[in-house]
């Protein structure tokens, strides 16, 4: 009964974690990647 428990616990938590990662990514990715492409084409 333990591990079921524990294991409904890593369940609920591992989405949300890998959801805030891909938020973070999508916020970041198009400020990173216009600073990318500007210092490739400007330096």
């Amino acid at each position: 009964m333990e591990e079921y428990s524990l294991f409904l616990t890593s369940q609920s938590v591992e989405p949300s974690t890998v959801q805030t990662f891909f938020i973070v990514l999508w916020i970041m990715m198009p400020a990173y990647l216009a600073n990318t492409i500007a210092v490739v084409t400007g330096g």
